[in-house]
């Protein structure tokens, strides 16, 4: 993952700025005077991957009054490149958007976006206080899915020389001084206390504010139940009115409707009566004109009949040849039907009995089949959707099997979420433990590389000296401290030294008239004048400083003789590793340290080499020990979603079951309709045989029928051959009628 771009606005007093870091193999400086902004944009950084180390409060500008919302927004864009690649598309964006009312908490949201182009995103998440997805969940995806360490961007690096920690910055000053006293943990912790105070506060005026909402709702429903039972009363009202109303106009009309009654019978006896006398006056007239009409026609019928006579007669000559020819054809008939009667061996009345029982039989069976077919077909459809159930059962739970062995091994590996999550919390703190512990050991390996330094120079100051030092090298003074001019003894010990704590860290300065730089003793070598010569204090075990160039003896000597004047009856006094003067009592300039005796100087830089060498060997096991742990935490959060589908999954036990005693249900109900089905198919195959033998004794019958319809239809040839002969022997007789006529 590599740095790509950065955005913020609403920062501090800086208008909104875009920085471009691009590049896989390029480093980035960020240089520029104070207060151009440096340190700023590694705030940002801190801010929107929620370092523990930036409160996003001091990103707001102080010149932003108390009645102005403050909104700001910054992003952090990586490239999914480089040694570490995650699981994740081309480029991932952390982006963080502040709002603060005024009045109001802060209010914060976190966003992961993710896709193949810049702003161009796929995938966005968002995370909120008090939400599923909250900081902590935030902070855990972007260290361990993305491999993102929030605390390392945010890195602030400065000299540890006195003159640099001065001109610093007072806020840079203090973060530095609780840093080297353990006070920036107090303020971690103070700050993650008033992190969750804040998200507090504001999951509460959430609440209030969704009370607030709630309380409003129910005061307008309750104005509309109101409104309800006003229509619904002034709808009763009206209903009553219009009510009375149709009773009163039923009763109206009603006395109306009897009325008009009355009249209608009236006048329906006066329409009858003259209706009866108007009907027998008609009958009377039609009959008359019948009569009329009757003598017209047969006087026009008379004087027509002779000319009909004529060809009646004709007629006649006509219809007797035919007769006799139909006579002749019918007799023909007559003797082949009558054969096939014969062969029949039942009568026509049996025939129509046997062929009604054939027919109801055949409707019986074919209503039989179509019943036992509809019947065979549901029930193969109940089959096949029983069967499709079943294998999507039987599929579900094989699954279920595979999930559930694979879950129960994860989780007797890792015994559930929640103990991933405490160890991952675990491993948090100790590796915050670490880093803080790391921290320290830099700390104390630059202090004792420094004083290994000075030691192996011979140069052992405490930092006033140094201040001093440099003072007089710039004025172009000659200063000496007293450890370069005299030394302890070989017959010394540690505690000899101790006597003089209140005085071993003066200078001696080549100069007559000087100014001071700070509260350590300034001596002027000129002023100071022996009555002696003393090379040696035997009784404090103090001498002049072997190996002395000879520049340096007289001040040597002039430094004895000076340390000697505390252990006189006169004032300034030294007394038990105290100086006492007229003015009062002071005790040591600075903490118990050797720094008169080579002796124990060469021991203590031994010490020194072997504490840094263990210092060393300290520093790498914790950067082994946060490595395994932070490679651990990697594990274990993606084996934490894991457990939680494994929870979710092992708490639905019952739909397994369910699921289980379905497929069981499904098996049996398979197997009976299987049965019932074969049972059906064994009668539709009976009834079949059964509906074609009586199909045939239908068609038999029916033949039989035809013959016999046939038969009946010649016994009317042979009537109507009798009919014929009669109206033969009438027309022969109407014939010779005619004639005579």
């Amino acid at each position: 993952m590599i740095p790509w771009r950065v955005r913020f606005s609403g920062i501090r007093d800086y208008i909104p700025t875009v920085l471009d870091l691009s590049g896989e193999h390029d480093h980035v400086l960020i240089s520029g005077p104070n207060g151009a902004g440096k340190s700023t944009v590694t705030f940002c950084m801190g801010g929107v991957l929620y370092s523990s180390k930036v409160d996003v409060e001091g990103l707001k500008s102080n010149n932003l009054s108390s009645d102005q919302t403050w909104r700001a927004k910054i992003d952090l864009l990586f490239k999914n490149a480089g040694k570490i690649k995650v699981d994740a598309p081309q480029y991932v964006q952390f982006r963080l958007e502040i709002e603060q009312k005024p009045g109001d908490p802060i209010k914060r949201e976190f966003y992961i976006e993710e896709g193949d182009e810049i702003d161009k995103w796929e995938r966005t998440t968002k995370f909120t206080s008090g939400g599923n997805l909250n900081f902590s969940e935030y902070k855990n995806q972007v260290f361990y899915k993305y491999a993102v360490d929030p605390d390392a961007f945010y890195l602030i690096w400065y000299q540890k020389e006195v003159n640099q920690f001065a001109i610093m910055h007072p806020e840079e000053r203090f973060r530095i001084f609780s840093e080297m006293n353990g006070i920036d943990r107090i303020q971690k912790n103070w700050e993650e206390s008033k992190e969750l105070v804040k998200d507090t506060e504001q999951s509460l005026q959430e609440a209030e504010s969704k009370q607030g909402l709630n309380k409003m709702h129910l005061k307008q429903k309750k104005m509309e139940l109101d409104r309800y039972y006003n229509r619904n009363r002034r709808r009763e009202e009206g209903f009553n009115q219009y009510y009375r109303g149709i009773k009163w106009l039923e009763t109206y009309y009603l006395n109306q409707i009897d009325s008009l009654k009355v009249q209608i019978e009236e006048l329906l006896a006066n329409k009858k009566e003259k209706m009866d006398a108007k009907r027998e006056s008609e009958i009377h007239f039609v009959e008359k004109k019948e009569e009329l009409e009757q003598f017209r026609i047969l006087l026009s019928e008379l004087q027509n009949q002779e000319d009909v006579l004529g060809q009646e007669v004709q007629k006649i000559n006509k219809q007797l040849k035919d007769t006799n020819e139909k006579i002749d054809a019918i007799s023909e008939q007559i003797a082949e039907i009558t054969k096939q009667v014969d062969r029949i061996g039942l009568s026509e009345d049996e025939v129509k009995v046997r062929l009604n029982e054939a027919e109801k039989k055949y409707k019986e069976i074919d209503t039989s089949i179509k019943a036992m077919v509809t019947k065979a077909n549901n029930l193969s459809n109940q089959l096949n959707d029983l069967i499709s159930k079943r294998a999507e059962l039987s599929v579900k739970i094989d699954q279920d099997k595979a999930q559930e062995r694979k879950y129960n091994e994860l989780i007797d590996t890792y015994h559930g979420s929640n103990a991933i999550q405490t160890e991952m919390d675990k491993n948090n703190l100790e590796i915050e433990n670490n880093k803080d512990r790391f921290r320290v050991l830099n700390e104390k390996e630059q202090k004792i590389e420094k004083e290994l330094t000075l030691l192996k120079n011979n140069k052992v100051y405490n930092p006033r000296q140094e201040q001093s030092i440099r003072f007089f090298k710039a004025n172009q003074i000659e200063v000496y401290p007293l450890r370069e001019l005299v030394e302890l003894d070989e017959t010394a010990g540690q505690h000899d030294e101790y006597v003089f704590d209140t005085i071993k860290y003066t200078l001696f300065v080549n100069k007559k008239v000087f100014k001071a730089p700070n509260d350590l003793y300034h001596v002027s070598l000129p002023n100071l004048i022996p009555d002696k010569t003393i090379m040696q204090l035997p009784d404090k075990h103090l001498k002049v400083k072997d190996n002395l160039d000879e520049c340096l003896y007289p001040y040597a000597i002039k430094a004895l003789w000076w340390v000697e004047s505390f252990f006189k009856e006169e004032k300034p006094l030294i007394v038990n590793g105290q100086l006492v003067d007229e003015k009062g009592v002071r005790g040591p300039q600075e903490e118990k340290k050797i720094i008169l005796s080579e002796k124990v100087l060469q021991f203590q830089q031994v010490k020194l080499e072997k504490e840094l060498t263990q210092i060393e060997e300290e520093k790498l096991q914790l950067n082994k020990d946060i490595q395994e742990r932070n490679n651990r935490n990697s594990i274990l959060f993606s084996r934490k979603e894991l457990l939680k589908e494994a929870e979710a999954f092992l708490t639905k036990e019952n739909e397994r079951e369910w699921r289980q005693s379905q497929y069981e249900k499904v098996k049996k109900e398979i197997e009976a309709i299987e049965n019932e089905n074969r049972l059906i198919q064994d009668g539709l195959n009976e009834q079949r045989t059964s509906l074609a033998r009586w199909e045939q004794s239908l068609l038999t019958y029916r033949d039989y029928l035809e013959i016999y319809q046939q038969f009946r239809k010649e016994q009317a040839k042979i009537e109507e051959v009798q009919r014929l002969k009669s109206i033969l022997v009438g027309l022969n007789q109407n014939k010779k009628e005619k004639t005579i006529n």
